[in-house]
């Protein structure tokens, strides 16, 4: 984008396709639709500065995995996809729920970002044998037909190598909660388990483990983020780690929890 209010419409029609479906997904929504970015949030707010009406009437909330939470020299990748996406994003005042990628610098963590590292041996200790093959196919980037692949059986040595690695992470233990699953503390671990009631379900944000807390902040235009109330700034709920000793634990088994019943034949 060429400034926070561009609105992409020199951009070729191919590029166009994303633009578009968030709009008309919005127009034709009967009930306040939540967005998840995990990359650049170009395409968001390309259509949010082309209608800004309708995001402000459709939109429920708009959860962003992007940015550096506290270190003002760090530019977290995302945002240097689009820089003038991400200012327009948290100039906004649209009602974001955001997920800063790190916090004190690349690869830190110090309370306020979502990254947390697992090993793949718990991570994958009950998904199905589809699901490892899937793993097994990109990871080790097999060239062999993907389907056939997936239907074949696991290799013993393959599935070894995958679960000798390990991965950094940032958003799958918090997709569970946008369906409203809650997550909960059984006593051992945390598990992702669906929502009892409406109540429990609109609550599922906020846990014990990790949540969201309302805090004011501007930003510059090199995309750096002040906190506190001023006369540009807006509020954003900013993601937080609410159990730290128990973090990257409990993340890595929500994962496992949610990746086990993916796959499963009935």
């Amino acid at each position: 984008m060429k400034s926070p209010t561009d609105q992409a419409r020199d951009q070729k029609p191919e590029f166009q396709k994303g633009v578009q479906f968030i709009l008309d997904t919005l127009r034709n929504s009967p009930s306040p639709v939540m967005i998840t970015t995990v990359g650049s949030v170009r395409d968001v707010v390309a259509a949010y500065n082309r209608n800004p009406a309708l995001f402000r009437d459709k939109v429920g909330k708009l959860l962003v995995f992007i940015g550096e939470a506290s270190d003002p020299s760090f530019r977290e990748y995302n945002v240097r996809l689009d820089l003038q996406a991400y200012v327009g994003l948290m100039r906004s005042g649209l009602p974001i729920y955001w997920v800063p990628c790190f916090d004190g610098g690349i690869w830190k963590n110090a309370g306020h970002a979502s990254f947390w590292k697992a090993k793949h041996e718990d991570l994958f200790r009950k998904p199905s044998p589809e699901l490892i093959q899937f793993f097994v196919y990109a990871l080790q980037k097999e060239n062999s037909d993907p389907l056939a692949f997936l239907s074949s059986p696991v290799d013993p040595q393959h599935q070894t190598q995958l679960f000798a690695g390990t991965r950094n992470l940032w958003c799958t233990a918090i997709f569970g909660v946008l369906s409203g699953r809650q997550v909960k503390f059984d006593g051992t671990k945390y598990r992702s388990v669906p929502s009892t009631n409406r109540k429990a379900q609109e609550g599922a944000l906020n846990n014990d483990l990790f949540g969201f807390f309302e805090v004011d902040i501007s930003i510059s235009d090199s995309g750096v983020v002040r906190y506190g109330k001023s006369q540009d700034s807006k509020k954003v709920m900013r993601f937080e780690v609410r159990n730290k000793a128990r973090y990257a634990e409990g993340m890595t088994a929500i994962t496992a929890d949610l990746l086990s019943k993916l796959g499963r034949r009935r």
